[in-house]
């Protein structure tokens, strides 16, 4: 096992972001006596720095990737009220199979090309095309939090093919299947 140094502690609790405070509470010492440690001028027992290092791959373990830089930023969404006519625009001039549905900025629901092309089936265009979203709309797509999991993520999109993203109340993006890719 490598025993770090000095300057390689003080390396290592930067890089994780863990302030001296935290460290030295984790490991029972004073703040004052980690940056001895860290600056070169006091020489630490064997287990103090064992229990530094501990505390630091615990860490390390814990943090866990994010959605935070995956999801694409902005919602294109259609709202509850629109006409079919509308959705299948946006499909087409973004390419998206699927969109969000919402009503008063709330996410209210979701359509899917699928759907689209059942009521052009069983309707015909020209008359599929004047049906309004809310009489046709699925289920809305689950919500998570920017700070979520990936690996949160990653199990909820094996079942559904899109995930709306929040920042606190708001929703600020969206995450699909190919943004894991």
């Amino acid at each position: 096992m490598h025993i770090p140094k000095p300057n390689e502690l003080k390396e290592w609790r930067e890089r994780l972001g863990i302030t001296q405070a935290k460290a030295s509470d984790a490991v029972g010492i004073t703040q004052s006596y980690l940056a001895r440690i860290e600056s070169g001028h006091s020489n630490p027992s064997y287990n103090l720095i064992l229990k530094l290092a501990d505390f630091y791959n615990s860490v390390e373990g814990a943090k866990e990737e994010t959605i935070k830089d995956k999801y694409h930023k902005g919602i294109d969404y259609v709202d509850a009220t629109d006409t079919l006519e509308k959705v299948a625009s946006l499909m087409k001039w973004k390419g998206y199979s699927q969109v969000p549905v919402f009503r008063n900025g709330h996410s209210v629901g979701s359509i899917n090309e699928m759907q689209v092309n059942a009521q052009i089936h069983e309707l015909g265009r020209e008359t599929a095309m004047r049906v309004v979203v809310s009489d046709v709309m699925s289920a809305p797509y689950p919500e998570l939090d920017e700070d979520s999991p990936l690996s949160l993520a990653a199990s909820m999109l094996k079942h559904v093919p899109l995930i709306l993203v929040k920042r606190g109340q708001n929703l600020v993006g969206v995450l699909t299947r190919s943004d894991l890719l």
